[in-house]
């Protein structure tokens, strides 16, 4: 076995040299051990014929295997970045005219993943595609290719890798990158995954500066798929790999935080001379051959680092006498100095104060100084990068990640007793934004409404201790405003919405902020449908129109309320069973998003709105009884739909405006004469709801959405005159409506509208 395990070990690093230096590579690495020159050389011409050592199909992808593939799914291949024994990287670009995309490939060796692997290999990749941190190279997709070879599909990093970097600058800057490394590595570890392999070509320093682990979990899930261990073979890199990763272990924490010394020590070797003896006790703990010797956590070793930064006793010498206190002397010097100095009398003390005058000064420019730059980080995460990756594919969790972060950092400036009141209204404007992440009703969302309802409490809290004033009124009115929206979409409490309501008006009323009176007048104008006040909301929405459309110019906010406005308006006139009135509203409004949508290709919140124009049109052609321009109408929004699914997965907005649009397309195929694919269609979504339902039967939303989609599979089998089929579904429709109704959950407009209509083909259908 430790014979086997060996001649793998080399084998996978004599793929990495020149073909004309291969041979005698392997002859110098064996040395006198002919046994394991032999197994090498056996594992080489193996890999070459690719015979009984490969269980699939040779790997059309790089050295030695024949020329890339043009395209590896959705992405056209450009160049390769790299190569070693696990595979190649590659340079790759969108190319299905979607959006536009620049990521890396990792081809993987096919004899590294088995094919009863594949559907493991599947598992684990979705799941390292959550692993979202600003210094770990995001993964964002995996298969595997038609020539058998698995694929990752990973965030490209533009920059050099870190040991290149670290030529000719200084051991604080080698540190400082080597902490952010150790954060990213930690984070990974408290998602219970090990990087397995890190090495300075595993981590990459982008052209600002910033540290990018990439490979992150490759190891593990080329290890998990085995599922064997007891037999498995690890891949490592050696000088970066611990003891028992040598001798066949399967990866650890504790063996990526050896490989967090080793890296430390390849970057600092004879740097810092005078802190020598610091950082050998901090690569000598991290790199102890026992791993009870260790840090007990990539986190340890990064705080250690910091220690060493600041000048303060490391934990890897705390035991040596004196050591602590020559680093206070060291931190402390000019106080210690000040002190001897205040020994010689008072003939002196005149000289010291003016110098610590002096110093304190200094010191109060240099806070003053740390204070901006720290704010300015956060302006520049919380709107700059924040704006940016709004328009980049699969950046929902990373967009909340960056709002957070730029939060705390807000925070913690709030807190000081010199913070200017507007850093306090940035921080509140931090938890809005991360709010509308979580559960945003008009924005992509991740779905997390106690979540989102706890950021909007806080951010009340905050904005109410602060002076009042127009600015500060206009944050707690849209504050107010997010919360009528949850109120009423998810809990279906009008009255608690009718009191958000109300307070957002009376703040708005202090703040000459023009948008908000819109907002005021869209939320108004929703509640009152909810509410079956039609007329009052057609009366509110016409109002928002009008105003919208005085204000002019194509500006996005204002643009998504005017055509929230004409869906508000469609809906009160379709309610007052005025069809016809509500199909010209519906018209506007698919105009109009429409065009914006033309206008705007790769604005996703504009095709959602484009998207949700069509399907309401839609439903109201079907009401018409215009079954087939209906159905097409459904046919072009259910289309546009994977756009957006392939943009943003996490987006519980989405896939909610998918459900909804699928279920009235299956009542379109069933109403055109197609009854079979509608009711497959349906049922469906029906299982769908049902699964959300039961996941939330708390949640009015899903308990509405689920009855609702009962109640058409059911008119579908009334439709035909089969009531044993209909006739259960109207039933457990009504049960689930009954308990909203029990729960005080139940909107007037699902009492008049739904219910009604329930209970009435029910009667014909199921008591006649």
């Amino acid at each position: 076995m430790a014979l086997a395990k060996r001649a793998l070990d080399l084998f996978e690093q004599a793929l990495d040299q020149p073909d004309e230096a291969r041979a005698a590579w392997i002859a110098a690495a064996c040395g006198d051990d002919g046994a394991l020159s032999a197994e090498v050389l056996h594992l080489m011409r193996a890999d070459t014929d690719a015979a009984a050592a490969l269980p699939t199909r040779g790997l059309d992808g790089f050295r030695a295997f024949g020329p890339p593939p043009e395209r590896v799914g959705a992405y056209r291949i450009a160049e390769c970045l790299g190569e070693g024994g696990m595979g190649a990287t590659f340079a790759a670009v969108r190319a299905d005219g979607l959006f536009e995309h620049d990521v890396a490939i990792k081809l993987v060796r096919p004899s590294m993943l088995p094919d009863t692997a594949r559907a493991l290999f599947h598992k684990e990749r979705r799941a390292l595609a959550k692993l979202s941190h600003r210094h770990i190279a995001q993964l964002f997709d995996g298969g595997v290719t038609e020539d058998g070879a698995p694929y990752f599909v990973m965030e490209r990093v533009f920059g050099e890798t870190v040991d290149a970097w670290a030529k000719g600058r200084g051991a604080r800057a080698i540190v400082e990158t080597l902490t952010d490394v150790c954060r990213a590595v930690q984070f990974a570890h408290q998602n219970l995954i090990v990087h397995a392999d890190l090495k300075p070509a595993n981590i990459l320093v982008s052209q600002a500066g910033e540290a990018k682990i990439v490979d992150f979990g490759v190891a593990r899930i080329l290890r998990d798929v085995e599922g064997d261990e007891a037999g498995a073979f690890f891949p490592y890199t050696s000088g970066f790999a611990s003891p028992a990763r040598v001798a066949g272990a399967a990866p650890t924490v504790a063996d990526d935080v050896y490989a967090l010394g080793a890296l430390a020590r390849a970057l600092l070797r004879e740097k810092a001379a005078d802190a020598r003896d610091d950082l050998d006790a901090i690569i000598a703990r991290a790199c102890a051959d026992s791993a009870a010797a260790r840090y007990h956590s990539s986190d340890a070793l990064c705080e250690d680092l910091r220690r060493w930064l600041e000048y303060r006793p490391i934990a890897a010498r705390e035991a040596e006498r004196l050591y602590s206190v020559r680093k206070f002397v060291r931190r402390r010097r000019l106080r210690v100095i000040a002190a001897g100095l205040a020994l010689f009398g008072l003939v002196g003390a005149l000289g010291v104060t003016s110098y610590l005058y002096v110093r304190a000064e200094q010191a109060r420019q240099l806070a003053e100084t740390r204070f901006t730059e720290v704010r300015d980080l956060a302006r520049y995460l919380l709107f700059d990068v924040y704006d940016r990756l709004e328009r980049t594919p699969r950046s929902l969790a990373m967009r909340r990640d960056v709002a957070r972060v730029a939060q705390r950092y807000l925070e913690q400036l709030a807190d000081s007793p010199v913070a200017p009141e507007d850093v306090r209204r940035e921080t509140i404007e931090g938890l809005v934004r991360i709010a509308d992440i979580q559960a945003g009703r008009h924005h992509a969302n991740l779905g997390e409404y106690e979540a989102a309802t706890a950021s909007l409490a806080t951010a009340e809290t905050l904005a109410a201790a602060l002076p009042q004033d127009g600015a500060v009124s206009a944050i707690r009115a849209r504050v107010a405003l997010r919360r009528a929206s949850l109120a009423m979409n998810v809990d279906q409490d009008l009255d608690e919405a009718a009191r958000f309501i109300e307070a957002g008006r009376e703040l708005a009323a202090q703040s000459p902020d023009q948008l908000l009176a819109l907002e005021i007048g869209v939320e108004a104008a929703t509640l009152a449908n909810w509410q079956g006040q039609h007329g009052q909301a057609a009366t509110l929405a016409r109002v928002v129109i009008v105003e919208a459309e005085s204000m002019g110019g194509p500006i996005r906010e204002t643009h998504f309320l005017h055509a929230r406005a004409w869906d508000a308006l469609a809906e009160a006139l379709y309610y007052q069973d005025d069809l016809p009135g509500a199909e010209v509203a519906y018209r506007n409004y698919v105009e109009l998003t429409t065009a914006y949508h033309r206008a705007h290709g790769d604005d996703m919140e504009a095709l959602r709105n484009a998207v949700r124009a069509r399907w309401a049109l839609g439903t109201t052609l079907l009401q018409r009884e215009r079954h087939r321009e209906g159905l097409a109408i459904l046919d072009i929004a259910a289309s546009q739909i994977p756009t957006l699914l392939s943009f943003e997965p996490a987006d519980e907005g989405a896939q909610r405006l998918e459900r909804i649009v699928l279920t009235a397309r299956a009542q379109a195929l069933a109403m055109n004469g197609r009854f079979v694919e509608g009711e497959r269609l349906l049922r469906s979504n029906v299982q769908g709801r049902r699964a959300l339902y039961r996941a939330a039967p708390d949640q009015a939303e899903h308990a509405r959405a689920y009855a609702i989609s009962l109640a058409m599979l059911a008119d579908l089998f009334a439709d035909r005159r089969q009531g044993a089929r209909a006739c259960p579904l109207y039933d457990e429709a009504a049960g689930v409506f009954g308990e909203l109704e029990r729960r005080g959950q139940l909107a007037r407009l699902d009492r008049e509208s739904a219910v009604r209509m329930i209970n009435e083909r029910r009667a014909d259908t199921c008591e006649s």
